[in-house]
C-alpha cells in the first residue's frame, strides 16, 4: 500500500490511463469513471482541498505558525480541552 505523494500519484495515473483507454475526456463523467473500478477526479479534487486546508489549520504554514503555536497550547483542538456537558431530562438536571 502506497500513502502521500506516491499513493496519489499512482491513483492519478490509474484514473488518467482507464480515462484515456475509454474514450472519457469529461473528468465530472463520475458514472463512467466508478463502472470502471477508478477513483474520480473531482473526488480526488475535494479530498485533497479539505486536506489541505485542515493541515493548514492545525499547524499552519510554512510562513505563518500561529495556528502551529496555538494548537501546541491547548487553545485549539482536543489535547488538553477540558469537557462540560449538560444532561437535561424531564425531572433532572445534571452536569457531568
Amino acid at each position: 500500500m502506497f500513502v502521500g505523494k506516491s499513493g496519489i500519484e499512482r491513483i492519478l495515473e490509474r484514473t488518467c490511463t482507464v480515462m484515456k483507454a475509454a474514450g472519457i475526456s469529461d473528468p465530472t463523467d463520475i458514472g463512467r469513471l466508478r463502472e470502471r473500478g477508478v477513483i474520480d477526479l473531482p473526488l480526488m479534487q475535494r479530498k485533497l482541498n479539505f486536506h489541505y486546508s485542515v493541515t493548514l489549520d492545525l499547524f499552519g504554514s510554512e510562513i505563518s505558525t500561529n495556528a502551529a503555536n496555538a494548537f501546541n497550547a491547548g487553545i485549539k483542538g482536543a489535547s488538553t480541552k477540558s469537557v462540560s456537558t449538560t444532561i437535561t431530562s424531564f425531572t433532572t438536571t445534571r452536569t457531568l
